[in-house]
């Protein structure tokens, strides 16, 4: 199973990708990952396998403090 990560790329189909286990990654990469390159917000990369999009990282220069994110339970 060999893979390549590429930089950020709108011609890939983002809209395929699905995190089962957390919905806002997919909102991310397939609505804002885009916004926030153009912004220079951020860099995302993108994992793929046959041009399939398998997964992504973003990078920014920005900080949350921990104790400032409620429990996914409180929302």
């Amino acid at each position: 199973m060999d893979f390549i990560t590429v930089d950020f790329d709108k011609s890939i189909d983002r809209a395929a990708f699905d995190c089962e286990a957390h919905p806002a990654l997919n909102t991310y990469i397939a609505q804002q990952a885009g916004q926030d390159e153009k912004r220079n917000v951020s860099r995302t990369f993108m994992y793929l396998q046959d041009g399939v999009l398998l997964g992504y990282y973003t990078l920014t220069n920005a900080a949350v403090a921990l104790d400032q994110l409620s429990d996914e339970s409180d929302q």
